[in-house]
């Protein structure tokens, strides 16, 4: 069982590791072994928790012990082989891998959520012209397009004449207006939110079509709304559409001069929209082009919650909407784990990890023949979605690929998509083998990454070892500390004994405190005290359960003098006493000054005695090992 997370966290805290490999002067040595200064500097200034390290000799000196006290713990448990040991190894590299996923989600989910939350803030209202690429010369009619618009061709006409949208083509391109995430490819979100108003963007393509987007407008986004509705569907019989008109009409103003709230009664009984109709005409919260324009701008141009829009007209329906809440502006930390959510799903964190992928592949030098690779997979067999991959054995020393020099057999890379099996279980047959390819792939393309921090981000190789010794020196110090001082009672008791005096009981005074007390006087209850001699809170209850009549509250505490809250406050005489207030209270016993039983104050000695076992741990560290420290180089260091 581990140790509670402060005691671990101190521990990890007085991680000395080095930035890189240092080649500074040695400060001291452990057995011969060498200890930079530059070492030393950097965990003297990243462990400066207070402020006041001023490279002082006196600073100086009690660092340098503690690191050697550090260092000294290290030896020993490598020394002991608790580098070695499985499970350590196993906590050290789920540390690992986790430390390395938050660097790589600084450089690629990290930057998608906050572009995305800055981009929500804003709708774009946005014309464009589209050429499908199943057209037929589709490039080069985008192309003309463009050719046009960049001689001063209105974009208007230039959409009419090649846009093959036919919903927007007719009124010049005009599109309306998007907010962050609403379209399917990213290329386009850029494209909006990149592209200045009143300027047109680059031919963007996408696997539908070719697209050249102009940012009509930009407005502060809209957000999202919740609205409840009356809907009295228009009827293709024009003879009665005054009829509808002349009813919603009426609605309206009995809604309008009424000093009740009855518009979820009147949607329940007169809206002939069936899904919001039962609960008094409530919809789900929605933002832009979830509706059709003129209803969307009819919700969120009403200003107030409880307003109530005049009649709207559709195409097919009239409406009264009324304004129900509105969402402010999420803060990021509100906004940052539906992003996430969002992102982890979405086609642009695909396009985003495959970049980071191309950018790593480069760096790690990947030399792969994609067509060697596609034999290899379609070689590939499993009986079941649960068996491993078998590779051809006349082929498993082929070369695949290679990356940071390495190469990699067939058999090497089967070996490593069969560690990766429990994680594709739905899969099956040839997407499965393509999914384990892909996710074993993945995790080289990680190692890559990591390797590049390791070499140029210090503070990834220090948190790495640091955890790493952090480990170690917790191991060590639960055998050769904490287990021994909680379970070597034959210690605790002897170190307790040695302590002498130190924990000591001030004068202590045992009182019954009276509640309720039917009506007895304080001389009643003096009499009973002595006639009944009831001097304990035992005699007290075997009073009054023989006495149920007689209804009085007692109840007992133990007040120590100087410590108690209120201790000055009570009279230090046997016998019955009243209070500050008028209450009553009886001290029954007084107790001397006398030293505490080790079970009055066990954990305080626990900490005591773990605290002697580290430093005559420490102690025999330092008789164990040889420590020669330069003092020359330790001058070097002091500046005052």
């Amino acid at each position: 069982m581990r140790k509670p997370f402060l005691l671990r966290t101190l521990v990890i805290i007085l991680s000395f590791l080095p930035l890189t490999t240092f080649a500074a002067d040695t400060l001291f040595t452990i057995n011969g072994e060498p200890t930079g200064s530059q070492e030393f500097k950097y965990s003297y200034i990243k462990n400066d928790v207070t402020g006041k390290l001023d490279f002082s000799k006196k600073s100086v000196d009690s660092y340098l012990q503690l690191f050697i006290d550090y260092k000294l713990k290290i030896k020993q448990a490598e020394d002991l082989g608790l580098d070695t040991v499985p499970s350590l190894k196993q906590e050290y590299e789920g540390y690992r891998a986790q430390l390395l996923n938050s660097y790589i989600e600084k450089k690629v989910l990290i930057p998608l959520i906050g572009q995305e939350y800055n981009r929500s803030k804003k709708d774009v209202r946005i014309a464009h012209v589209f050429v499908l690429k199943k057209s037929k010369d589709a490039l080069a009619k985008i192309q003309k397009a463009y050719h046009e618009l960049e001689k001063g061709v209105p974009f208007s006409q230039v959409a009419k004449k090649y846009s093959e949208d036919t919903a927007t083509n007719k009124n010049g391109g005009e599109v309306g207006y998007f907010t962050a995430m609403q379209v399917a490819y990213p290329q386009l979100e850029d494209a909006f939110y990149n592209t200045p108003v009143g300027k047109f963007s680059p031919i963007v393509a996408t696997d539908f079509g070719y697209h050249i987007i102009k940012v009509e407008d930009v407005r502060p986004a809209r957000g999202k709304i919740k609205v409840a509705i009356i809907k009295l569907n228009i009827p293709k019989d024009s003879t009665k559409q005054l009829e509808v008109k002349n009813r919603i009409d009426s609605l309206y103003q009995v809604l309008k001069s009424s000093k009740d709230d009855l518009f979820g009664q009147l949607a329940l009984r007169y809206s002939e929209d069936s899904y919001s109709a039962s609960s008094g005409g409530e919809l789900d919260w929605f933002g832009i082009n979830r509706y059709i324009k003129v209803f969307e701008d009819a919700a969120f141009s009403l200003k107030e919650d409880g307003e109530i829009s005049e009649p709207v007209r559709t195409s097919t329906a009239w409406y009264l909407i009324k304004r129900l809440s509105k969402v402010k502006e999420a803060t990021f930390k509100d906004e940052e784990p539906v992003l996430r959510t969002k992102i982890l799903t979405s086609k642009m964190y695909q396009i985003k990890q495959k970049e980071f992928n191309d950018y790593l592949a480069q760096i790690g030098h990947l030399e792969l023949d994609s067509s060697v690779l596609k034999t290899f997979l379609d070689s590939l067999a499993i009986k079941t979605v649960a068996s491993k991959l078998i590779v051809d054995p006349k082929t498993a020393n082929y070369i695949l690929f290679s990356l940071q020099g390495k190469k990699y057999s067939q058999s090497e890379v089967v070996n490593l998509m069969n560690t990766n099996s429990m994680k594709v279980n739905s899969r099956l047959g040839q997407n499965r083998i393509d999914a384990l390819y892909q996710l074993t792939m993945q995790d080289l393309l990680n190692k890559v990454y990591e390797q590049k921090l390791i070499d140029s981000v210090p503070d990834y190789k220090s948190l790495l070892n640091e955890y790493r010794n952090g480990v170690l020196i917790f191991e060590l110090t639960k055998e050769k500390v904490w287990n021994k001082a909680v379970n070597d009672t034959l210690g605790l008791q002897d170190f307790y004994k040695s302590l002498g005096n130190k924990y000591m009981w001030n004068e202590r005074a045992q009182v019954i405190r009276f509640g309720k007390l039917d009506g007895l006087t304080q001389d009643d209850l003096a009499k009973w005290i002595k006639k009944k001699r009831l001097n304990s809170i035992a005699s007290w209850s075997d009073f009054l359960s023989k006495n149920k009549d007689l209804k009085i509250q007692v109840s007992e505490e133990t007040i120590e003098k100087k410590v108690t809250d209120g201790s000055e406050k009570i009279d230090w005489t046997l016998g019955l006493h009243r209070d500050e207030t008028g209450a009553l209270y009886q001290v029954i016993k007084l107790i001397p000054t006398q030293k505490k039983d080790l079970a009055d104050v066990k954990g305080y000695v626990i900490a005591a005695y773990q605290d002697y076992l580290e430093n005559q741990w420490v102690q025999n560290l330092r008789n164990q090992y040889q420590i020669d420290v330069h003092e020359s180089t330790l001058n070097n260091l002091i500046r005052k």
